[in-house]
């Protein structure tokens, strides 16, 4: 476990940082000393005990002058697997980073420009979603997402969750939608053009599940491109079509042939109306289709036609990496 500080300017050859873990009990702040590797400060943070309610300063040793700053995360610990030379994802970096979203990106940005293979990406909403029963929900939850039982609702039924509701669905499990990332945060994510577009893994149905599973691309064309004009429509397609199949095509060369439209590639394709497209699936109605696209192809097979799903048709095939004896 470690604490990361990317480091620009002159500082980033000096070799030294100072550490200032300032808790909001002046009894346990405390500094001690780091060193500056390709411009990653780094810290072992087993030097220390309950991250929860420190921040941390990064001081030139010599100057005394401020580098860096930011409250302590569990996600700092991401430069530090990066620093080693393999490669790294930092998955959903808006729900991962909430009001800090904007640093994270300037941290995976600058990871980069130093040569360290360092991805990122968002879905385009202001909630995450997991399973109540997850760390994420572990005590001290509400002071470190910033949030309140009235902002987790429960995807069975809709309901926002109170202290008495919380524990008995805590001991029950399931999925919970989480409303804690915030506009801004959400819009900077999809705007730039280093992070992906992703929709992420968990159930798509339910009563009231995340509607990303949904509406997470045509919410980019749509809302984000069309009307809110926050980035331009081939930096979106790029984001969410040939940016995956590149981070992936490393690992599992299938993916060379995903993600773009040429000759011998997977025809994998999908003809939308770029005035018309837009998201229809919201909280309280997840499961809705987008409306504006027309036609969507998987191996060269329709399973989209004129706005409407084929029935019984499945042309999709596993893209998987070697897998080692």
């Amino acid at each position: 476990n470690t604490t990361t500080a990317l480091i620009t300017g002159a500082e980033a050859q000096t070799g030294r940082v100072l550490w200032v873990y300032r808790h909001r009990n002046p009894r346990r702040t405390f500094n001690c000393c780091g060193k500056v590797n390709r411009g990653l400060a780094i810290l072992d943070n087993r030097l220390f005990m309950n991250t929860l309610d420190m921040h941390i300063l990064a001081v030139d040793a010599k100057s005394g002058r401020e580098l860096w700053k930011a409250r302590m995360h569990d996600y700092t610990e991401a430069g530090g697997y990066a620093a080693t030379g393999a490669p790294l994802h930092v998955v959903h970096i808006t729900s991962m980073g909430i009001r800090d979203t904007p640093h994270l990106i300037e941290m995976v940005a600058g990871a980069q420009r130093r040569g360290l293979d360092v991805t990122t990406e968002c879905y385009p909403y202001t909630a995450g979603s997991t399973y109540i029963q997850s760390a994420v929900f572990d005590p001290g939850w509400r002071e470190q997402l910033g949030i309140d039982y009235k902002d987790v609702q429960w995807a069975d039924t809709g309901e926002r969750l109170t202290a008495e509701t919380f524990e008995k669905y805590r001991k029950q499990g399931g999925v919970a939608v989480i409303h804690d990332i915030p506009e801004d945060a959400a819009r900077t994510a999809v705007a730039n053009p280093i992070v992906m577009i992703a929709s992420d893994g968990m159930p798509i149905t339910g009563a009231k599940v995340h509607p990303r599973g949904q509406g997470t691309f045509s919410r980019v064309l749509g809302h984000y491109v069309r009307e809110e004009k926050a980035l331009d429509l081939m930096t979106a397609l790029r984001k969410m079509t040939l940016m995956p199949a590149q981070r992936l095509e490393k690992r599992a060369p299938a993916f060379k042939d995903k993600g773009r439209i040429r000759v011998g590639a997977d025809a994998d394709i999908t003809v939308f109306d770029p005035e018309r497209v837009i998201d229809k699936a919201t909280y309280d109605e997840p499961l809705q289709y987008s409306e504006g696209i027309q036609f969507v192809l998987v191996n060269g097979t329709l399973v989209v036609k004129d706005g409407k799903l084929v029935d019984g048709v499945f042309p999709g095939r596993a893209a998987r990496g070697p897998i080692a004896q």
